[in-house]
């Protein structure tokens, strides 16, 4: 199959040509040094996984907790309760004296943000 003049040129190490036992060691180191690079990957991609996983969980329990003061109702009023406002006429009367006050009150501050609104409106339209 090979001439006589090639087998006498060619060394005879491993019974292959002195190319091809070189190219077999390359490719053998080019092999190892390519298997440690995959799994040092393989490694990687585990621990970002892990990561992922970690802030998948957080993300989750961030969104039941924002769910659930979402979901919450709403806070009261402070409701005054005295005995004698339930007893007595005049605790009903001092009752209804401080609603009276509490809505006037309301009526006052929802006035005046009326009023700011209005002035914030004609600024805008002088713009």
């Amino acid at each position: 199959f090979y001439s006589t003049s090639y087998h006498s040129k060619r060394k005879h190490t491993s019974g292959w040509p002195v190319s091809v036992h070189t190219q077999l060691n390359a490719l053998s180191k080019a092999y190892g040094e390519l298997e440690k690079e995959n799994l040092e990957l393989h490694s990687e991609n585990s621990t970002l996984r892990a990561h992922c996983a970690f802030a998948g969980t957080e993300i989750h329990n961030l969104k039941q907790r924002l769910s659930a003061k979402e979901n919450r109702p709403r806070k009261r009023r402070k409701l005054n309760v005295d005995a004698r406002w339930l007893n007595s006429n005049k605790g009903l009367k001092l009752a209804e004296a401080q609603e009276a006050a509490r809505l006037v009150e309301e009526q006052r501050k929802r006035e005046a943000r009326e009023q700011q609104a209005a002035k914030e409106a004609e600024r805008e339209q002088q713009r």
